[in-house]
C-alpha cells in the first residue's frame, strides 16, 4: 500500500468516524424534541424554580416575621370587617341611650352601668 492509498483510508476511516458522531447526535436531538421529553423538563424546571422561590420565601419570612404576623392580622380583619362592624354597630346601639330620650352627658351610661350590676346581683 502506497503512501497515498494509506492517507485516503485515514481520512475515510476519520469521515466515516465524523459521520457516525453526527448521526447519533442527531438521534439524540430527534430524541430530546420528542414532545414527551420536553413536557417532562419544562415540569422538571418548574419544580425545580417553584422550591427555590419556596425557599427563598421562607428566609425572607423568618427574617422578618412581625411584617408577617401583622400583614396576616391585616388581612384577617380586612376579610372579617362586615361581621366585626356589625358586632361594633350592635354594641354601640346597646349601650347608647333610645331615640327620642334626653340624657345629660354620661347619666345614660351610668344608669345603663347600674341597670346591669342590678340584673347581675338578681341573677346571684
Amino acid at each position: 500500500m502506497s503512501e497515498a492509498e494509506r492517507r485516503l483510508a485515514e481520512m475515510r476511516a476519520a469521515r466515516d468516524a465524523a459521520r457516525d458522531r453526527l448521526a447519533r447526535r442527531l438521534e439524540r436531538a430527534k430524541d430530546d424534541l420528542r414532545p414527551a421529553v420536553i413536557k417532562e423538563r419544562v415540569i422538571a424546571d418548574a419544580r425545580h424554580k417553584a422550591m427555590e422561590l419556596a425557599t427563598e420565601a421562607i428566609e425572607i419570612a423568618n427574617d422578618s416575621r412581625g411584617v408577617v404576623v401583622a400583614t396576616g392580622a391585616a388581612l384577617a380583619l380586612w376579610f372579617a370587617r362586615k361581621p366585626l362592624g356589625q358586632a361594633a354597630l350592635s354594641l354601640y346601639r346597646q349601650w347608647t341611650p333610645e331615640a327620642g330620650t334626653v340624657a345629660r352627658s354620661g347619666d345614660w351610661l351610668m344608669e345603663r352601668v347600674a341597670g346591669l350590676l342590678r340584673r347581675d346581683a338578681e341573677e346571684n
